[in-house]
């Protein structure tokens, strides 16, 4: 169990608001250790005691995509300080149910549920028998056309997916027929008793055809009819837009968006010497905080574009004189030729970062988190070989005075992000992980990183410690920023 987690759990307990972990206890356990999400049902009179608990444990809101919005429903994002895992909170006030993308039904039992709990593992969850018939109605409703079809395709398989079989099998080890008719009876739902025991028993004793699962199924839609929170051809038109995301093509170019912060998003970016990790590190971020963010990761190193190393190879046959330049005696035409292909490379790279600046910014501000590798910080810019910054000025002097202004234009527009963590380490260090670089060079960029200070918007972090220690430490302070 994550420390985050226990220290919930104890607070829950000793403020004891009413709550429970309502669905997937089978999983608990990974779902304790930051794996998966915690589905907690909250009473609707005890969501201020809740909400203060999770804010004094620092749990930040997040907003589900518009589509996949439902009233009485919240997430939220916890940070463990010791593991830098984060756990999702996905918080019900209102027992809302349906297929996949359109839940569509509120079963109004919350007082019912939070009254029929018993413990696993330090956590309250509905009685067996209670959770059992709640996932006969949560799986009888996401089964739908296409897991009908892939059933009937191979018969030998269960109906259900590989999870909620074995969450069934969970339920079922040590379930009594009696407490589960009176749990049935009990709620109030109009379901039948004989319907829902048949299925139970026939599924124990793995003697459950398909067509009682379609009996079920059809059982379970139309009793619960009068539960249903808009008509269902409006739902159905909502489900298959959002369906319409996972088919391949359409995902690549309009993916779902995942979970955004509530009002603005954050702009993260490393920067550091070659050795620092600043890439691997770019990388882990980006993984972390996708698990459940929406995360744009943007890279404002040089394209690794095959034009562009064409255009450098013609760069360097002009400077270095090629032997026809010589034979005609226009060497200093072709140098000239190539100041020229040059500084058109470095002003379309300076207007390529100032384009991915802009994009970073605008996802930002729609909520979204943006992680950079290779920002181009003015700290560096004074450098004789600026790392990713303006170059023209350095290289070629007052002789491309107009393009060297456009390129320093370029980056002028290109502000501060949210923070910039600065990776310090000895040049030592740097080449015991990278020990192939020409070292005077390498010195220098050390050099030029660790003279950065603590300013506004910019950190500097101690690289040279193990990597976990640093990105742990990367991430708390992210954290603090979100």
């Amino acid at each position: 169990m994550l420390g985050l987690c226990n220290t919930l759990f104890l607070e829950l307990r000793r403020n004891k608001p009413r709550y429970c972990h309502w669905k997937s206890n089978f999983r608990l356990s990974e779902a304790l250790a930051g794996k998966t999400d915690l589905d907690l049902l909250i009473h609707p009179d005890d969501k201020d005691q809740f909400l203060e608990i999770i804010k004094k444990l620092s749990f930040k809101k997040v907003n589900s995509p518009p589509k996949k919005r439902y009233a009485g429903i919240e997430d939220y994002l916890g940070f463990d300080r010791e593991t830098g895992r984060l756990c999702h909170l996905h918080v019900h006030y209102r027992l809302i149910l349906g297929p996949k993308f359109a839940k569509n039904y509120w079963l109004p039992i919350e007082d019912f549920v939070l009254g029929n709990l018993e413990i696993q593992d330090h956590v309250k969850v509905p009685a067996r028998e209670l959770e059992l018939l709640l996932l006969i109605i949560r799986s009888s409703m996401k089964m739908g056309p296409l897991g009908i079809i892939r059933y009937c395709l191979h018969q030998n398989q269960t109906p259900f997916p590989e999870d909620i079989y074995r969450e069934f099998l969970f339920l079922l080890q040590n379930w009594s027929k009696d407490r589960f008719e009176q749990m049935v009876e009990k709620s109030d739902l109009p379901l039948s008793n004989s319907t829902m025991v048949s299925f139970a028993s026939k599924l124990k004793n793995h003697e459950l055809k398909f067509t009682d699962f379609l009996v079920t199924r059809r059982h379970v839609f139309q009793s619960l009819r009068p539960f249903r929170l808009e008509h269902p051809i409006r739902t159905l038109r909502s489900s298959l837009s959002t369906l319409s995301h996972l088919v391949p093509l359409i995902s690549r170019l309009w993916p779902m968006p995942k979970k955004r912060l509530p009002e603005k998003g954050k702009f993260f970016a490393l920067v550091g010497a070659d050795g620092s990790g600043k890439s691997t590190i770019v990388d882990d971020l980006e993984e972390w905080l996708s698990w459940k963010l929406d995360v744009k990761k943007i890279y404002f190193g040089i394209p690794k574009k095959i034009w562009l190393k064409v255009v450098d190879g013609i760069v360097r046959s002009c400077r270095s004189g090629p032997s026809f330049f010589l034979i005609k005696g226009l060497a200093r035409i072709g140098a000239a030729f190539g100041d020229l292909v040059s500084a058109q490379r470095w002003v379309w790279i300076a207007r390529k970062r100032l384009e991915q600046y802009c994009h970073g910014l605008e996802f930002s501000k729609k909520g979204g988190v943006v992680v950079a590798d290779r920002y181009p910080l003015a700290s560096f810019w004074s450098m004789e070989e600026p790392m990713d910054g303006p170059r023209i000025r350095k290289e070629m002097g007052e002789t491309r005075e107009r393009m060297a202004c456009l390129e320093e234009e370029y980056y002028s527009k290109i502000g501060l992000p949210d923070m910039v963590f600065v990776l310090q380490a000895e040049v030592e260090e740097l080449r015991k992980r990278k020990a192939n670089l020409d070292f005077s060079s390498h010195r220098r960029k050390a050099a030029a990183v660790n003279g950065v200070n603590a300013q506004d918007h910019i950190l500097p972090v101690d690289a040279g410690r193990p990597y976990d220690d640093v990105l742990l430490e990367i991430k708390q302070r992210i954290w603090k920023l979100i």
